[in-house]
C-alpha cells in the first residue's frame, strides 16, 4: 500500500507530539526515516516536509500567502494586503505568512494563492477572460 505524503506528514506529527526532549525526538524521526526508506519513498521527502509544514501551520492557525507580482512590493503594500487578506479570512494579520514572488512575465496586477486558491487579477489574465468572451 502507498503511503501518501500527508498521511506520511500526519504520522510525523502525531508521532513525534509527545517526544520529551531532542534525543527522543531524533529517535522518533529516524524511526519514521528508515519507515520511509523501507517503503522506498525517498523520491517524495520533499513532498511530505511541504505536507508537514502546511500541517503544523494550520495546527498554529497560521495562514500560508503567496504572492506573485511584475515586481518587488514595498513593505507597505504588503502590509495592506495582509490587512485585506486578514478581514476576509478572519485570521489576525500576524498569523499570516506572505511570501512575495517577483514573476517579471506578470505585465501588471498579482497573482495571490492562499491554500488551493488561486485569486488572478494580473493583466494577462484579465486579457485573456476578456478575448474569451468575444469569440
Amino acid at each position: 500500500m502507498k503511503i501518501s505524503p500527508k498521511q506520511y506528514a500526519k504520522l510525523i506529527d502525531e508521532y513525534t507530539e509527545n517526544a520529551v526532549g531532542d534525543d527522543d525526538l531524533n529517535k522518533k524521526i529516524a524511526l519514521i526515516a528508515g519507515f520511509v526508506k523501507r517503503n522506498r519513498d525517498q523520491a517524495i521527502l520533499d513532498k511530505i516536509v511541504d505536507e508537514y509544514d502546511k500541517l503544523s501551520r494550520d495546527k498554529g492557525g497560521e495562514l500560508l500567502v503567496q504572492l506573485e507580482n511584475g515586481k518587488k512590493l514595498h513593505e507597505e503594500q504588503i502590509e495592506k494586503i495582509k490587512e485585506k487578506i486578514s478581514q476576509k479570512r478572519g485570521v489576525a494579520s500576524d498569523k499570516i505568512q506572505l511570501v512575495s514572488i517577483v514573476n517579471p512575465k506578470l505585465i501588471g496586477g498579482i497573482r495571490v494563492k492562499i491554500g488551493n486558491n488561486i485569486i488572478d487579477g494580473s493583466i494577462k489574465s484579465k486579457l485573456t477572460r476578456l478575448q474569451l468572451s468575444l469569440t
